[in-house]
């Protein structure tokens, strides 16, 4: 029977012999294509694996930022740390070990440096809890002001406390009694008393000498309790009047921010009588620094907290919540006393004996919002019932 190369001979007029030679070239180029092909997609192949498995390394480095659980206000983010190898988080979480990288050495390097990053996040942890659990020396000389200590203490209940008195007024009267052990025999504070009058009449420093020696003598408290070791250098001391409360949102920003060489100035809402009537003025007063300023800067003094500003670097407190003053907020009989004590034989009297003042004249004063001399102090507030109410409690 004739094979097919016989059949394709006599059309083609060729022989078999070269139409195996022919067929042979043909199955030959064949493979070689397929071979090339092969090589050529699967080049292209592993390519794209690759690019993909790098896609997927550099999402998985992008969900890799885990916050310590200890720390809420720090994290600790993995791609702060070297790429030489994609299972960071794996060696973070145990010892080095052969199926995790074949380089022992590389992941021992790695873990180091990964401990490291923690540290440095535990320590500004750590930094920050110390500058927040810093404490707070509230200062202030005392005069009667009862209902507003009663207040900074109930919303400071974690300060210490150094409070001093002067034997004499501020216009250099001798006082009748020591209001601080009347008001508060059991209050656990450091207590430091001026027993000489510094009062004198013919200048304007000689009559506010009294008022400022008795500011000035609270820094000797707070050398005491540094000597105690009751405080620090990084700790807080704020150097106010009695009836000037400052914000607990000012004390949080105090403890966290507040350095060295540096003066806090706070914002008082300035009321008169009661908190129903605000003066439209915000009155910002030098009102804190460090022991360490305190003691290597001022000496001691505390009353420079108050008055220095050479040399010093001041900081507003950037708080929403203003602090407060509430002038002579007291009830008749103390207003009164704190009258005669502080404007009897002064240059500021202008009424003879302006401390007997009757209980109508004085509730009017305090009902309007009135200074002695009739003049209004600013914007009513508060409806005529909190009014009344507020003065029933100063007067009990």
């Amino acid at each position: 029977m004739p094979s097919k190369y016989h059949y394709y001979n006599m059309i083609t007029g060729r022989n078999a012999a070269t139409m195996q030679i022919h067929w042979t070239a043909v199955v030959f180029l064949y493979i070689t294509v397929f071979v090339c092909a092969t090589v050529l997609f699967g080049d292209q192949a592993d390519d794209t694996h690759s690019t993909s498995k790098h896609n997927n390394f550099v999402r998985q480095r992008k969900e890799d930022t885990i916050r310590a659980p200890s720390y809420p206000n720090h994290s600790v983010d993995l791609r702060m740390l070297p790429l030489q190898d994609h299972n960071i988080r794996d060696q973070t979480q145990g010892p080095c070990n052969a199926s995790v990288t074949e380089d022992r050495n590389k992941c021992n390097e790695l873990q180091s440096l990964t401990h490291l990053n923690v540290s440095i996040v535990e320590a500004m942890h750590q930094n920050k809890q110390k500058q927040a659990g810093r404490k707070i020396v509230l200062c202030f000389p005392y005069n009667g002001e009862k209902h507003a200590v009663l207040k900074r203490l109930s919303q400071q209940p974690d300060a210490l406390v150094v409070v001093s008195e002067s034997f004499y007024g501020h216009n250099g009267a001798l006082k009748k009694t020591l209001y601080w052990p009347l008001h508060f025999p059991n209050h656990n504070a450091h207590y430091v008393t001026l027993d000489k009058k510094v009062f004198e009449g013919s200048s304007l420093d000689g009559i506010w000498a009294q008022e400022t020696m008795t500011r000035r003598i609270l820094g000797e408290g707070v050398r005491d309790l540094y000597t105690l070791g009751a405080i620090t250098d990084d700790d807080i001391v704020i150097v106010t009047d009695a009836d000037e409360i400052i914000s607990s949102t000012a004390l949080s920003w105090l403890r966290i921010h507040l350095k060295h060489n540096e003066l806090a100035v706070a914002a008082f809402r300035w009321f008169l009588f009661t908190h129903c009537y605000e003066h439209p003025r915000t009155v910002k007063l030098n009102t804190a620094c460090t022991v360490r300023t305190l003691r290597m800067r001022f000496k001691w003094d505390s009353h420079k907290i108050r008055s220095t500003n050479q040399g010093m670097t001041l900081v507003d407190i950037p708080v929403k919540e203003m602090s407060e003053h509430c002038s002579w907020c007291f009830g008749n009989t103390q207003i009164r006393e704190k009258m005669r004590l502080n404007i009897e034989g002064s240059s500021w009297q202008s009424r003879g004996p302006s401390y007997v003042f009757s209980n109508a004249e004085l509730n009017h004063m305090r009902s309007m919002g009135l200074w002695f001399d009739g003049n209004v102090h600013g914007k009513r507030i508060c409806t005529q019932r909190q009014i009344d109410t507020e003065m029933k409690m100063y007067d009990l």
